[in-house]
Order: C-alpha cells, then structure tokens, then sequence
C-alpha cells in the first residue's frame, strides 16, 4: 500500500513495480522482472536467452547480467519499485537479487523494501545515495491516526483518547488500522482502547497469520517462553529457555523485523512490541498454562543476582509468590533502607494481598517499618494500632515500640517517644526478637529506643542529660552505621545550639565520615549534622558555606516526610535570610511551614521558630507584629525567645519593659553557653541604651572575651542596630581584633540595601554607623583616619541623601533604615 501510494505521488516518470512472494522460485522471478521492463516501454529481449537452471532454482548470473544491460537504456530518472525483496524462502534467489539491486545503472531511481533490515550494501558506489526507511519512519504520527480513526470508524476520538491509542499501538500502521475498525462497533471507546491488545482477534489473526505462521517451531518457542519479559537479552532468555544462543537469534529477529528492536543505549537489550508481546504470552497461556508463573520466577532470580532488586521483585509480584517476595524483602531491606530506596520497598509490601499466607505473621510490622523509614508515621501508626488486640511476644513488642520511639525523629510527641523507649529497653527479650530488615537485633534496637530517648529529652530543653544520653551511645563499639550517623548528627546540633559551636563541628565531621565510609551521605540520618553545619558557618559570618548546607539538607529531607527537620530546617534558613538582609523571604518560609498541616512541633524547636520570627519582624521594624507574635505563643520566653522579647522592647524605646523582661529570663546553673552568652549581651545593651554606659561596656568586654573562643558572629549582629552601636563604642573604647571582624562582617551586611537607594557611599555608611554612639566628630574621624574637615564634608552629604538637618534627626532616619 505504502509503495502504490509513493508511486502515485510520482505520475508523470515512468514506473515499473515488481513485487515478490514467498513461494516465487527463479522462473517466478525472472517473468516478474521482465514484465516490469515491458511496463518501461523496453524490449524484453533476454526472454529467450535466460538460463533458470534447474526448476525451483535460481535466475542465474546471465540473465542478471542482461537485465541490468536493459536498464541502462531506459529513460533518467526511471523508478524501478522491488517490494518485498526478502520475501521469497529460496536463499540464492534472495541473493541474486541483492546483487540485482547494487548493479543498478544510475540512471534508475531505486525503491526497494523488505521485511528483515538491510545489511550494508558495500559494493554501491560511493556517489550513491541511500535513504534506509525503517518502522520507526513507518510508525503513525497522532495527526495520522486522528486522520485514520475517523475515516475507517466514523469516530473523533479526543486527544487523550488517540495519545492512548497511539501508546498501545506505538504509531503500528496495521495495528491502528484494526483498532478503528473496532470502535465502530464500540459501545465505549475509552473501554476499548484500553481493552486493545494483542489479544484483540482482528489484532491476533494478522500476527498469527502474517509473522508468527512464516517462524520456525524453535523461534515461536522462544519468543513465547521469552514474553513474560519487559525487556529481553541474550542471557536472560537463555537462563528462561535452557538453551544457548539467545543473543544470536534476538539479532536475528530484530534484523527480520519481527517486532523486535533494540534499545538505543542499552544496545545487548532488546524489547518486543507490546501488542506482539500480548499475543506471545496468550500463546503461552494456552500452550503451557503452568509455564508462565515459572518463568516469571526464573526472570526475578536473574534479575536479582544481578542487583536488579526492583525488577525482580515486579516479576515475583506479577507471578503472585509472595513467599519468594517476602524473602527478597528481608534479604535485601536494609541495604535498601541505607540507600533511600524504602519507597520500593513499600511498593513490594502493598503488592502483597492481605488474604496472602504469610507465615511468620509479621507482615504488618515490616509495613510500618518502611512508613516510619519515608516519615508516614500517622499510617505506621494505624497498622501497629491494628496489632494490640492480637498475642505479641515481648520481642515484637520491643520491635513494636522501639520503632515508635523514633517517631520523636519525625513527628510524635515528645512524652509518648520517651514512653516507647522505657517501653522497648523494658520488654526486649533476644530469644524473641523479629528479623525485621536486619535491623531487629537487640543492639540495634536498644540503639533506636535510647537515641529516640536522648532526643526526647533534647527537645524537651535538658540539654546536660540529652548530651550525656548521646555521648554514652557514640562510645558503644560496633553501632550500626545509620543508628550511629543518627545520634552523632543530633549531637552536632545540639552542641550547635548551645553554643558549642567548635565541638559541633567535630561531630557533625563525624557523622559525615561514618555516613561517607557507610554510602549513607544521601541518608535521612545525616540530615541534623547538615544543619548543625549550616548553623555553625551562619553564626560565624560565612553565609555562602552555610546555605550550601542547608541547600544539601533540603535536598534530603524533601524526599520524605519529616516536620520536625523541617521545621530545624526552617529556623536556620530564616535565620539565614535575616543575615542576608532578606527577611520578608525568611517570613515566607516559616509562614508555609506553619501552612504544612503538620503536629505541633516540640516547644524547643517552637521557641526557637518564634524567635526567628520576631527577628525578621523587628528587622522591618514591625514591632507590633512582633510583640503579638510573642502574646499569641504559648511558649515561655527562655534563650532565643527571651532575646528577642527585650529587643523588641528597646526598639520600642521602653527600657522599663526591656528591664522587666531581662528579669523573667530563665536561667539554671546548667544554662548552656549560648545561652549565658545571649543573656549577658542583652543585659550589657539594656544597660548601655538605658544611660549607664560604664557598665554596659563592663558587661560587652566580659561577652566579647567569652564569646571569641567559638568565633560568634551573628549572636551580635542579629541584635540589631542596639547591639551594633554597643560594639562600635567598645571598640573605640577598647579596641581588640574579634570585635574588629564583627564590625567588618556589620559593615558586609546586605541589610545595607537601604543606603544603596539613597546613593550612600560605603564611606558615608562607616560615618553613619557611628552616629550614634557618644564619640565626638573628631574622635570619629580619629577613628576612620580622616581628617575633621573631610568628616564635616561626609556629614553635608549624609544629611542631604537623607533628608535631615542635623545628627539627631539623622540617626533617627538610618535607624528606620536599618543601617545605624
């Protein structure tokens, strides 16, 4: 059809067209290609000279000879068609005419087709060109099966309905031809595309007929063993039909183009058509009902001695052995849990029915497992809910309640977490325990359970007991690798937190290394030490390194559902945005946080969350949003909160209250350095921006010296212009080289946006930000090193480029900037 359509769109040069069948012998042949030469208005004067051998046999290499002769008289541009030329069964035949086809004079345009893809012509000449139609070219566009489908069925189907149709029948001409024939008669369309297969009778009788009839009995064999296969090679059909050779003949069948076809970068695989496919494996339905199951089985055992984990547990679930699924699972789920693969995992286990025999019953608890291990702890916690009415042995109870222990990693409350833990470490018995994963063993689950208590009590702000609880458990020699990547993470973020931010990153490198050695870098256990990073190199003025933390954190944590990291998360990237002198995009990140839907979050972290809101608030000057945000909260003013209340209120200018609120800061012998540090400075500005300056000084000296150890940089400067004109007037008092880089790093700080729209220089700015403090105009030129003349000429400029008329009213004015 193809070819009398091309030959009709050349009317008007002449045309032979000679097409070949599979019974054609040599005589068949020759006859056909003499009455073609007549059709070129050409003399067939070899008629009697042909020599055909012997009956059946082949032309001969004489009438070849002549017959290309012939052609060299006909006309430019003479269109000679030979379709089908592989079709004939004789070898030799199918030969001579490949030796037809490289002879023919240039004055002959050739169309040839065939079956089986051409093997490299190389005697044709180097001027000739070849064009190689395959089916990939044939295959119907969807503006051609549209086209099709309403001429044959009377139907216009809509563009969902012909992409369906056209990915059953990957655009096969023949196929799409069928399939509207069909729905003629199709009460349904969309139920008939999705119905059309190669099961299809009209579909069926075409394969039958036209491609399975002309196989050999061994290559219907293979391809029916060899249907149950989503792709195909050599190996793997030869480990399915107990034979060799499969790779030879799956070449063989791609070169005949018997619906096979290699696949472009993975060229030793190959793939049958899907509706070819469909019929192969009814084929072997009904001729070998028990066979299908098998070799399904067979293709999952391949696959999976292979590493190929996910493939072969799709064939068990498609041969419905849930026992072999089962032990797939539990051969291979911790390695799957290391390596972010539980989603698989998951998809395996609910493959499983529930009317399924499994026989050791823990079906249920593998389930919850998986969930805890992608974050979905409310559907963990209804399977395990389904599970307290039936007779539990105490070691699947500690399985059981060592596994909601770690929920305080995800989302549960702290109380009931460290319930479960005393739970577990109470109930765990060895000689009862479940293999679940691997991951089971006492020492692992007394690992889960005391870690899941340690941060319990972290989250519950007992940071001496937490860090005690953390420390014991790092010194345990052999700790599984993700356990210990755990608790050496949240170790890190602690300290972080506290303040210790030198320890910090001594552990957060630990856990990295035990993460690096164990191929758990991409783990949910690394995740704390990532922010424990991001928050160590923030304090420490370098923002760039840090949000190159928080970015690999992100990255980790969105792959499952964790509200408490992401909540951390949350705190160190608006802290960060507060750094960057973007705070309106730190608000938006803890407005969706506060969207998600997600528990409460512990009161820690909460505090935390709301302290860096109320920051972010008072760096736009919105004090009344931020002192509403403080009413609103439920939480106690302690560290990071209680900070943020005073600042607000010398912000306000009520020194009183500011006072008043330093009183209520809580403070235990235990206190952890940051937090002393945090109280301290504050009282140290509360003293300074109330008048008593000397001892506002005293008080910044004693913080400075205490906090130059550790290298803090934004404990100051996310104070604000208040703790700012603190430091620059003790550096002018007592000048040393730590307070110099937090004034350097103030000075980087992109809060300074303000002064770039007013055309502010960068020395203007220096000059600004000492405004005010106390120094005279020649002690601060003193301490830029300019003179008093040039200072005066800076002050003539600042004035103007902010409107004021003269120091007070210019301090007033940077201030709601921002920038003094």
């Amino acid at each position: 059809m193809l070819v009398d359509q091309w030959a009709a769109e050349h009317r008007g040069q002449p045309v032979a067209r000679v097409a070949f069948a599979r019974a054609d012998d040599g005589a068949v042949a020759a006859a056909k290609l003499l009455a073609a030469l007549s059709d070129l208005g050409l003399e067939p004067r070899t008629l009697g000279r042909v020599d055909f051998g012997e009956p059946g046999g082949s032309m001969g290499e004489r009438f070849v000879d002549d017959l290309v002769d012939q052609l060299k008289s006909a006309a430019n541009a003479t269109i000679f068609a030979l379709d089908a030329l592989d079709a004939p069964q004789d070898v030799d035949l199918v030969r001579e005419l490949a030796v037809l086809v490289e002879r023919i004079p240039r004055n002959i345009q050739l169309l040839v087709t065939r079956r089986s893809r051409p093997q490299r012509m190389r005697r044709l000449g180097p001027r000739t060109r070849v064009f190689l139609v395959d089916e990939r070219d044939l295959a119907f566009t969807t503006e051609e099966v549209w086209s099709l489908v309403r001429e044959v069925s009377g139907r216009e189907l809509t563009d969902e309905q012909i992409e369906r149709l056209l990915t059953r029948t990957e655009g096969w001409g023949v196929g799409v031809q069928l399939a509207a024939i069909g729905l003629r008669r199709a009460s349904d369309p969309d139920v008939y595309i999705d119905a059309f297969s190669g099961e299809d009778r009209h579909v069926a009788a075409f394969l039958l007929d036209q491609v399975l009839a002309v196989q050999p009995p061994f290559v219907r064999r293979f391809l029916a063993q060899t249907s149950v296969l989503e792709r195909v090679s050599g190996s793997l059909c030869d480990a399915l039909t107990g034979e060799t050779g499969g790779s030879a003949l799956l070449s063989r069948l791609e070169l005949g183009a018997v619906f096979t076809q290699r696949i472009s970068d993975a060229p030793e695989w190959f793939v049958y058509h899907p509706m070819f496919r469909d019929l192969l494996r009814r084929e072997l339905r009904l001729g070998e009902p028990t066979a299908e199951s098998r070799l399904l089985v067979q293709a999952a055992a391949w696959h999976a001695e292979r590493g190929d984990l996910d493939v072969a547990a799709t064939y068990l679930i498609e041969a419905e052995d849930w026992t072999r699924l089962l032990e797939l699972v539990d051969s291979h789920g911790q390695s799957m849990f290391e390596h972010g693969r539980a989603h698989e995992l998951r998809r395996w286990l609910d493959a499983i029915p529930s009317s399924a025999d499994v026989s050791d019953g823990q079906l249920e608890v593998r389930r919850a497992y998986v969930l805890t291990m992608l974050g979905n702890t409310p559907q963990a916690g209804q399977l395990l809910h389904g599970l307290e009415n039936r007779e539990q042995s105490r070691g699947q109870q500690a399985a059981v309640e060592a596994l909601r222990a770690t929920w305080s990693f995800i989302d549960a409350p702290i109380d009931d977490s460290a319930e479960s833990a005393l739970r577990a470490l109470d109930s765990m018995d060895a000689a009862e325990l479940p293999d679940i994963f691997g991951i089971t063993h006492p020492e692992s689950l007394m690992m889960m359970a005391a870690a899941s208590r340690a941060r319990a009590l972290w989250y519950a702000g007992d940071f001496p007991n937490s860090r005690r609880a953390f420390r014991a458990l790092v010194r345990i020699p052999g700790v599984y690798a993700p356990w210990l990547t755990h608790v050496l993470s949240a170790l890190a973020l602690l300290e972080a937190w506290a303040g210790n931010l030198r320890v910090a990153r001594i552990h957060a490198f630990r856990a990295a290394g035990v993460a690096n050695d164990a191929g758990l870098l991409q783990h949910p256990a690394i995740l704390d030490a990532r922010i424990a990073s991001a928050h160590v190199f923030r304090e420490r003025g370098d923002l760039r390194r840090s949000v190159r933390w928080l970015d690999e954190a992100h990255a980790i944590a969105k792959r499952s559902r964790r509200p408490i990291t992401q909540g951390l998360h949350t705190v160190e990237r608006a802290l960060w945005f507060l750094a960057a002198g973007q705070p309106e995009r730190g608000l938006e990140g803890i407005e969706r946080n506060r969207q998600a839907g997600e528990p409460p979050l512990p009161m820690l972290i909460e505090s935390y969350l709301l302290a860096a809101e109320m920051r972010l608030l008072l760096s736009l000057r919105a004090i009344d949003r931020a002192e509403a945000t403080l009413e609103e909260s439920n939480v106690p003013p302690f560290g990071e909160l209680a900070a943020a209340a005073v600042q607000a209120a010398i912000l306000r200018g009520d020194i009183a209250t500011a006072r008043a609120r330093m009183d209520q800061w809580y403070l235990d012998r235990d206190a952890e350095p940051r937090n002393l540090l945090q109280h301290d400075l504050w009282a140290a500005i509360v003293d300074f921006e109330s008048g008593n300056r000397r001892d506002g000084l005293r008080r910044a000296s004693a913080v400075l010296k205490a906090a130059e150890p550790e290298g803090h940089i934004r404990l100051f400067l996310d104070g604000g212009g208040s703790a700012e004109r603190l430091l620059r007037t003790q550096l002018h008092a007592a000048p040393t080289p730590y307070a110099r880089r937090i004034m350097r790093s103030a000075q980087r700080s992109p809060a300074t946006a303000g002064a770039a729209v007013l055309g502010l220089s960068k020395r203007e700015l220096e000059v600004i930000r000492y405004l005010p403090t106390p120094l005279s105009s020649a002690e601060i030129a003193a301490h830029l090193y300019i003179s008093l003349n040039t200072l005066k000429t800076h002050l003539r400029n600042i004035y103007g480029k902010l409107d004021v008329r003269g120091r007070r009213e210019a301090i007033q004015r940077a201030q709601e900037l921002g920038i003094a």
